[in-house]
């Protein structure tokens, strides 16, 4: 087995999260689970003694602790009915871990983690230390076997997407143009999500818009002098995390302001009453983010497009077949966001078309866990080379995400031209933002920092 790629233990896995997703898709319970196991033996794809390997898959692609000690049919039924996903969201399953043969201290998912958060025991093998724990997902990509995984948040929504008693709305990040097919379009995305059950999906992107206007207006109101700086929150967790947890002295440069994300999520809960958002997107910090103490009022699932793409399989649906229905929302500047310079280059675009007058925009932006923690090094230390400093944790931004479907490279590139297709070049052309403040009663933009729109754009550093 030790010969195998790394693809075939991947594709093990979400072969695994397919079968899962049709028997409870078609059977409404998890009365049938149990026939998975079966099936996928006698198919080849695993060994007859590796039922608990597949036991394990089923549980994390329920949302589920490998912990668990039900029965699998009673522990998906109760995942189904669980109202949220629990810590810790990355886990290690053990009988897929003891086939690393690595030497010690040169497994490929320890040396992956720039932050010290994974240990290996002799019995335990490798740990996760969830308060070092950035959750960028290296570890998992780097994994040879599949053996570290983040929880899959779908099956808690099967139920609400079929029976439809409650709008569930899918707020989809800046990255997704490519990332279900070179060819597919936005609006053949849209339909599929609304043929499962979605009552809408809504870009990501048009809250990328609204909070560059909140970036503008924070740069313009600290940045007064020439060595005045100030450190964009926009839009990773990642690099949020980081900051929070080993760089609190530099937090008074920091923008409070919440990521695109929780913005869709508080802003789409604020005007559509009871209703449920599912954020989708490349990243695996996502998860984490949605779960914040001071964050979770806003998503209540977060999937990537990694397990949207499976779900797509799992019930036969061919976006490719289904009408285009387009509904432009964002600008380019909001588009953008999914690469590395894009939060940069929207807030200079927007200043631009306000005519700033004051310090000019000097910014500067690094990506991966390593760069941004030599960066924010710099600062601690006094080192300033810029006035407006973007970081992302992923190589490349979010179309780098550990659960992207397609190459960095190629993502950047269709995300660039869905940027220059927008219908709008800035946000602050983007008229649909003003329909957005007008909706939660914020009548200024210049408002955005004040009253409201600090409890819905805003968040407590301390």
């Amino acid at each position: 087995m030790d010969t195998k790629d790394k693809s075939f233990y991947q594709e093990r896995r979400l072969t695994v999260f397919r079968e899962l997703v049709k028997s409870l898709w078609r059977d409404g319970s998890a009365k049938n689970v149990q026939q998975i196991e079966d099936e996928l033996i006698n198919r080849g794809l695993f060994e007859e003694a590796e039922r608990n390997i597949i036991q394990d898959y089923i549980r994390i692609a329920s949302g589920l602790s490998v912990e668990s000690k039900e029965p699998i049919e009673e522990a998906v039924n109760h995942a189904m009915h669980q109202k949220g996903i629990e810590f810790p969201l990355v886990t290690v399953i053990k009988d897929v871990c003891d086939l690393c043969k690595h030497d010690k201290g040169s497994e490929p998912c320890r040396t992956s983690c720039h932050h010290g958060a994974l240990t290996h025991h002799e019995e335990r093998g490798v740990v996760i230390e969830n308060g070092k724990c950035l959750t960028c997902g290296n570890c998992v990509s780097s994994c040879p076997f599949e053996a570290l995984s983040d929880k899959v948040e779908f099956v808690p929504i099967i139920d609400m997407l079929k029976q439809q008693e409650v709008p569930v709305y899918a707020a989809i990040a800046p990255a997704y143009i490519g990332q279900f097919g070179e060819n597919v379009t936005a609006g053949q995305i849209r339909s599929a999500l609304k043929l499962i059950g979605f009552k809408d999906m809504i870009e990501v992107a048009l809250f990328a818009d609204l909070l560059t206007l909140r970036e503008v207006f924070e740069f313009e109101h600290l940045v007064q002098k020439q060595d005045d700086y100030l450190i964009t929150s926009c839009c990773c967790p990642i690099w949020m995390n980081m900051l929070l947890k080993g760089y609190p002295e530099l937090l008074d440069k920091f923008s409070p302001a919440v990521s695109p994300m929780i913005a869709a999520g508080r802003v789409l809960k604020e005007v559509y009453k009871n209703s449920k958002v599912v954020f989708v997107g490349p990243c695996i910090a996502k998860k984490n983010e949605a779960k914040d103490k001071d964050l979770r009022d806003a998503i209540d699932y977060v999937l990537t497009f990694r397990e949207l793409d499976e779900i797509f399989k799992a019930l036969d649906i061919d976006l490719s077949k289904l009408p285009d229905e387009q509904h432009e929302q964002s600008s380019e500047g909001g588009r953008i966001y999914a690469r590395t310079g894009g939060v940069s280059k929207a807030v200079e675009m927007s200043l631009k078309r306000l005519g700033h007058q004051g310090i000019a925009l000097n910014a500067i932006q690094v990506d991966g866990v390593k760069e941004c923690k030599e960066i924010l090094d710099k600062l601690k230390n006094g080192i300033v080379e810029a006035n407006f400093i973007e970081g992302m944790g992923c190589k490349g931004g979010c179309v780098g995400g550990p659960r992207a479907n397609i190459d960095v490279s190629k993502a950047t590139e269709l995300v660039n031209q869905y940027g220059m297709d927008a219908p709008y070049q800035s946000p602050v052309e983007n008229d649909k933002v003003g329909v957005i403040l007008e909706r939660i009663g914020i009548h200024f933009p210049s408002d955005i920092l004040k009253g409201k729109s600090m409890q819905l754009f805003g968040r407590d550093l301390e």
